[in-house]
């Protein structure tokens, strides 16, 4: 397991970012880039946050207060309540309500478009990255912060809910497009829906034994429609991972 940023990859100031991570050398498809332990966790159970940061050694304190903190919703005086509230990943079971702070991961910035992905290993205990695509050198590392449901959301909307929780303007590839290029992402990502969509689709047919599934009619059976949202996605994201659709 790589306990800190991968060879590959080096923490360096991005223009109107701060700091981010960048690949030095070329990155293949699937290579871990990150496995970082966290700093600070809480959790149901737990001690608050505010009692865990302070048990920190001044030294790792100094590090959790290092961390951004989203000024408009939470103030400009930085407090465990805003850093964790602006950089928290989930860990443990993401439904048990644990989050923790991990600080080489909270450097990787967002595009719409990502080309790596992070999760929380359980056997590891770590919060892992992988890039999802080839990434050239000098190319920057950047991670979707995701949306509500795996929501397929146009860009006014993505930007709105970033703008809301992290305090900036998203200015990814996909978010920089216009015109017809717009409209025809935008016409996309509201065919395809948010991930309970298609759930609900499939749970229509659920009654069905799977070889009738199967053996629907293709026009319009469960399979043409798995397809159909699989082609979408796949011209929106022809080389890249759509982030919170992977259950699909």
């Amino acid at each position: 397991a790589v306990q800190s940023l991968a060879p590959s990859c080096a923490v360096r100031p991005i223009d109107g970012k701060g700091l981010g991570v960048v690949a030095v050398r070329p990155i293949p498809i699937g290579a871990r880039l990150l496995a970082e332990a966290p700093l600070v966790e809480h959790g149901p159970g737990m001690i608050s946050a505010a009692d865990a940061v302070a048990a920190l050694p001044d030294g790792v304190r100094s590090v959790f207060y290092s961390l951004v903190q989203n000024e408009a919703r939470f103030g400009p005086k930085k407090t465990v309540a805003g850093i964790f509230g602006t950089n928290s990943h989930p860990c443990h079971a993401f439904r048990e309500g644990y989050k923790a702070i991990f600080p080489l991961a909270s450097r990787i910035n967002h595009s719409c478009d990502p080309n790596a992905v992070y999760k929380w290993n359980g056997a590891l205990r770590r919060l892992t990255v992988h890039a999802c695509r080839p990434i050239e050198a000098g190319e920057e590392i950047a991670c979707s912060y995701g949306f509500a449901d795996g929501n397929a959301v146009s860009r006014a909307q993505r930007r709105a809910h970033l703008k809301g929780l992290f305090g900036f303007d998203c200015a990814c590839t996909k978010c920089m497009l216009q015109g017809e290029a717009l409209r025809d992402s935008d016409a996309r990502l509201a065919a395809i829906g948010d991930s309970m969509t298609l759930v609900r689709e499939l749970s229509r047919a659920g009654c069905l034994s799977l070889p009738k599934i199967v053996t629907l009619d293709p026009a319009t059976g469960v399979l043409a429609q798995l397809e159909h949202c699989y082609a979408l996605m796949r011209h929106e994201c022809p080389s890249g991972h759509f982030y919170g659709l992977e259950c699909y």
